[in-house]
């Protein structure tokens, strides 16, 4: 999507200028308005919540209207036809992202269950036993960890491909002038990385930071919701380890109750 008029002052402007030569008003951020708009008025229109009070930004400047055309079906197919073009390089991409995140789940997913035979069951793991960095070294931990990320990273798998078979369908069907089915989170890509965020928290928060600077706002807000968990977990289990610390560091130095004189 690309300005040609400055949507402040009016004011023509080259697709290459991030502000108004005129008045200074910032181009990047009036972009990034006008294609969130443009999003929330497509999802409107697909679900029969139509909302007429929802502006527009680039107006008749940012397409030719076909006869017969309303000038809010003109907004919404040239914007179809612009995240038709963003999505056809994602749906490449998205294809060999989810074969290399499905491929790792099965591993991981092997060796979880490798490290559960080792340890038998999971009877006795309680939070005292992840009160100390031994816990890395424990076959339960292993287990839950290798497990919990594996099956993770399958759904997360399945979640993209079933994204870029959206997103392949929605460039065909923009191709065939017709309006495509919306491409955004769903509940694999969602349990996915939700999984991924409890059991390898550090993990999670790598993988959700390059969501956040995605175009669509509702993967951005789950990015930050996978990231919020990430730390949650994070902060529990250091509070927990200290928690262990302060423990030990008692018994060590507060003398039992029959010695005392």
């Amino acid at each position: 999507m690309r300005l040609t008029t400055c949507p402040k002052c009016g004011a023509k402007v080259s697709p290459s200028d991030t502000k108004c030569l005129d008045c200074g008003a910032d181009l990047v951020e009036a972009m990034a308005q006008a294609k969130e708009r443009l999003r929330q008025q497509a999802v409107a229109v697909r679900t029969g919540q139509v909302d007429t009070s929802v502006p527009a930004a680039g107006g008749a400047a940012a397409g030719t209207a076909v006869p017969g055309e309303t000038s809010e079906e003109t907004r919404l197919r040239i914007f179809d036809q612009q995240a038709a073009e963003g999505l056809a390089q994602e749906a490449r991409t998205s294809y060999v992202i989810a074969v290399l995140t499905f491929a790792a789940g099965v591993v991981l997913s092997v060796m979880g269950f490798a490290r559960f035979k080792m340890a038998g069951s999971l009877a006795g793991l309680t939070m005292s036993v992840l009160r100390n960095w031994a816990m890395f070294t424990d076959d339960r931990v292993l287990a839950l960890i290798f497990g919990g990320v594996g099956i993770g990273a399958l759904a997360v798998g399945i979640g993209v491909f079933l994204r870029a078979l959206g997103a392949t369908r929605a460039v065909r069907d923009v191709k065939a002038g017709t309006k495509p089915t919306i491409v955004t989170l769903n509940p694999f890509l969602q349990i996915g990385l939700l999984l991924i965020a409890i059991f390898c928290p550090p993990l999670g928060i790598i993988v959700a930071i390059p969501l956040k600077f995605s175009d669509d706002s509702d993967i951005r807000a789950y990015a930050q919701f996978v990231i919020n968990t990430s730390l949650a977990v994070i902060a529990v289990l250091i509070l927990n380890i200290l928690w262990g610390l302060a423990e030990n560091f008692r018994a060590a130095h507060v003398p039992a109750a029959g010695n005392r004189t």
